[in-house]
């Protein structure tokens, strides 16, 4: 017998043929993970989540803008008469 066959050697025309294909491999399922108790959050903490939430609004902000103003001076350079002086 070939030593490179799944299940040592034996054939797939035995046990797996007569299941379905759905049904022939198994995986495991893992256990449910624990569910952590969230501890009561201090109001320096709260306060400091609040004041990271803006920041990452005004930095969201600011390359909007850059953006912006990105594709405005990209558009002013390609007009045909920019184009025509170089």
């Amino acid at each position: 017998m070939n030593s490179y066959l799944p299940c040592g050697g034996k054939s797939r025309a035995g046990s797996d043929a007569v299941r379905e294909p759905m049904h022939r491999y198994t995986y495991p399922i893992a256990p449910p993970r624990p569910v952590r108790v969230q501890e009561p959050v201090s109001g320096g903490q709260t306060r400091t989540l609040e004041l990271l939430l803006e920041q990452n609004q005004l930095l969201s902000d600011l390359l909007g803008a850059v953006n912006s103003l990105t594709a405005a001076v990209l558009a002013l350079q390609c007009r045909p008469e920019n184009l025509t002086d170089r």
